[in-house]
């Protein structure tokens, strides 16, 4: 499978839209975490926070909200764009995302059972590679 990658590509926000990735405002993720409430933090990364979210049709997401800095604008799109293309049983869905100001923010499907990490640690008993 080939993606198309380039500047070009990722400059047009249509192209990314075109792939069903919803666009969100800010104060809709705001809303649906809490104002980003602590409490709500799924867990951080070299990216930022990961917030548990509810959007307001109640379907539960994951948020992760990119540090400043962490990532330019062209970087944040070509992600964007390659994940809303990427479709796996095994892989996360891409719901939207953010680009506004300085928020630059991905928001995808929420999975209950913990991350890959804690399972491959053994922390949820399901996958032990001790």
């Amino acid at each position: 499978m080939h993606v198309d990658i380039s500047k070009e590509a990722v400059t047009r926000p249509f192209e990314v839209r075109s792939f069903a990735t919803r666009v969100f405002t800010f104060d809709e993720l705001r809303d649906g975490t809490n104002n980003f409430e602590l409490k709500s933090v799924l867990g951080e990364g070299g990216f930022g926070r990961v917030y548990q979210g509810v959007l307001k049709d109640g379907t539960p997401v994951a948020i992760k909200k990119l540090n400043a800095g962490s990532q330019g604008g062209h970087e944040f799109m070509v992600e964007v764009e390659m994940l809303s293309r990427l479709h796996h049983r095994n892989l996360v869905k891409l719901i939207g995302y953010i680009e506004e100001g300085n928020e630059l923010i991905l928001v995808e499907e929420y999975v209950p059972n913990g991350n890959l990490r804690q399972h491959l640690d053994c922390e949820c008993c399901m996958l032990c590679f001790k």
